[in-house]
């Protein structure tokens, strides 16, 4: 990892830190907001491949917060990409759970995410490691 990504994932799990504290700290995390919105945009424009690097070294980050994690960037990614990406992005995904110092961390992420039966069903390749859908009325 060099030194302009470690600073992005050092600053996002900060950000994440102080925009979860007091009023003060979600004040301060404004000064981090970048970071946010990085991870953010490379879940909706960067290519694959390089999302599931910066994910991976999101989750390789020992403050990583895992529950946090599953519930929002890679939620976002299994959810938000286009259709035609969904089976890309879950084979992808499901890969990192199998492979690399971070697949248990992958797997752990994966129990945060909250996807419907739709989306599931656009995501064959990650049966194995999802928590039961949501029936959403």
């Amino acid at each position: 990892m060099d030194g302009q990504r470690r600073a992005l994932v050092s600053a996002y799990w900060r950000f994440c830190e102080l925009f979860s504290g007091d009023r003060a700290q979600r004040l301060a995390s404004d000064a981090l907001w970048w970071a946010r919105e990085a991870v953010h945009d490379s879940v909706e424009q960067a290519p694959l491949a390089e999302v599931i690097d910066l994910f991976d070294d999101l989750l390789a980050a020992p403050e990583a917060d895992l529950s946090r994690f599953g519930a929002g960037p890679l939620e976002d990614l299994l959810r938000e990409r286009p259709l035609e990406e969904r089976f890309d992005v879950a084979t992808a995904v499901a890969e990192q759970c199998h492979r690399g110092e971070t697949a248990d961390r992958w797997r752990e992420a994966l129990t945060s995410v909250w996807i419907t039966q739709y989306d599931r069903d656009l995501l064959p390749a990650l049966d194995d490691h999802l928590p039961p859908p949501l029936d959403r009325h």
